[in-house]
């Protein structure tokens, strides 16, 4: 029983643990024009520019970020919930 009790409650675990994960998360994605220095994210307000301290400080945290390729200045990053 014992052998058969323990694999189970450690699937279980890991069931929970990865449901968890999975869950959704508000964020999107922020770009800049001016070195990276503040981004402009349209899902939070458009109209004011964010850096990077001030979205960690929102409670958002970058999850991806894209560097300038030589035709272009923009500077992109993705964000969600922390």
């Amino acid at each position: 029983m014992k052998k058969i009790l323990v694999p189970f409650l450690l699937a279980l675990a890991s069931v929970s643990a990865s449901q968890v994960a999975l869950a959704a998360k508000k964020g999107g994605t922020c770009y800049s024009m001016n070195n990276g220095e503040q981004y402009t994210c349209s899902f939070l307000n458009a109209k004011q520019r964010f850096s990077v301290e001030d979205l960690y400080n929102s409670g958002y945290r970058v999850v991806a970020y894209r560097a300038p390729i030589p035709t272009s200045p923009a500077h992109m990053i993705i964000i969600e919930q922390q």
